[in-house]
């Protein structure tokens, strides 16, 4: 199951074949219709809808539904709703034998000689943020081949050591149905971590691993759910004199309330780091604005400087003419002070003195108007 609101997370629901995915899908989405509390789970579509009466039905006839054929998948839609909040919820079911093939012959480790079937599970994989693996305990406790019981264990194992090397956390749990037909096997262990850990000590040390690592402890009771989707089944003849076992009609449920209460909690948890991701990235986008448009505002500052002290140069010519002018009427003045070096000097000597210091102080004047302009033309700007 993946979700398709950045809001609320995937979910995945995985199995090899026959393990009953879509037997626990399908029971799953029918009790949480029936819960008492502000909980509901709600059909998009027909499609969806009809395909979870048709399999419900079928189960209560008595009956199994066909198993999803080697290829192909099915996508289902609902809306979750808790309280006055909606979280998109999608499942997409695959065919076990996809699975298998993917990891028990570790293909997934070459993504570029990928079947496209193999590729989208394994993107459904990695992109999920809740991860639900479906082990029929059928496959072990039930198994007696030997080896096929070994191969079931290191599939799975190969799953779990895949998200256990990946460095984003992802909230796993194992469901092991048809718990009701073996739980006095399993209860001889005492419990069932306990006959995990003695009869399938690989698959209890890749568990633990992933424990490890993202809930820093060991304990691995966390992440063991037995389940019986269908706790009541009967014992039928058909007329070929085939002996099977089959639902019985308004079969009781086991442990269904503990797997939706699991769902639940991770939705709402995911939902709500989701959430303040997003605010904390708006909040980063908004300072980011910001700096951008102060930075904006600097480079118009100095641009505008820059024309600024463009348009304030004041030309030379003015400076010269305000010189040649300062210098004509100084030096006429100190021709007039002559006459003081004349009785000294002489008048030649003193119109020659004059003449120079007019000059200077004309100079001087000169360059102080100019000064003084620009500073004026700078400070109307």
């Amino acid at each position: 199951m993946s979700t398709t609101s950045k809001t609320s997370p995937q979910i995945a629901i995985v199995g090899t074949e026959g393990s009953g995915k879509t037997v626990l899908a399908t029971v799953w989405a029918k009790r949480m219709t029936q819960r008492k509390d502000k909980i509901f789970l709600d059909p998009k579509g027909f499609n969806t809808g009809m395909y979870v009466e048709k399999v419900w039905a079928t189960l209560n006839r008595g009956e199994w539904n066909e198993s999803t054929a080697p290829g192909t998948k099915f996508e289902l839609e609902w809306n979750l709703q808790i309280a006055d909040n909606a979280y998109p919820v999608k499942l997409i079911d695959v065919a076990g034998q996809d699975l298998r093939n993917l990891f028990a012959f570790e293909r997934h480790k070459n993504r570029n000689g990928l079947y496209e079937i193999e590729s989208v599970i394994l993107n459904y994989l990695v992109n999920s943020s809740l991860v639900v693996f479906v082990v029929n305990l059928q496959d072990f406790v039930g198994e007696p081949d030997e080896m096929k019981r070994k191969e079931n264990e290191f599939t799975l194992k190969e799953i779990i050591d895949k998200f256990t090397a990946n460095e984003n956390q992802q909230d796993i749990i194992i469901v092991f149905t048809a718990y009701d037909l073996y739980e006095a096997e399993i209860k001889k262990h005492g419990n069932l971590e306990q006959y995990i850990k003695e009869e399938f000590i690989y698959l209890f040390h890749a568990v633990e691993n992933w424990a490890k690592k993202f809930h820093k402890n060991d304990d691995v009771r966390q992440l063991l759910l037995p389940v019986a989707a269908i706790a009541e089944t009967e014992i039928i003849t058909d007329d070929n004199g085939t002996v099977r076992r089959v639902p019985k009609q308004n079969f009781r449920s086991f442990g269904i309330d503990k797997f939706s209460d699991w769902i639940i909690e991770g939705i709402t948890k995911n939902a709500e780091q989701e959430a303040e991701r997003q605010k904390w990235e708006e909040i980063r986008k908004m300072v980011q604005e910001v700096e951008q448009q102060k930075q904006e505002e600097e480079k118009r500052k100095t641009e505008q400087h820059k024309e600024t002290m463009k348009n304030a140069d004041v030309p030379a010519l003015p400076l010269i003419g305000v010189m040649i002018i300062s210098t004509l009427l100084i030096g006429i003045v100190g021709c007039g002070f002559g006459g003081i070096f004349d009785v000294a000097f002489g008048w030649d000597v003193g119109v020659i003195f004059g003449g120079i210091f007019g000059v200077i102080v004309g100079m001087i004047t000169g360059i102080s108007v100019w000064v003084s302009v620009k500073k004026m033309a700078n400070h109307k700007k």
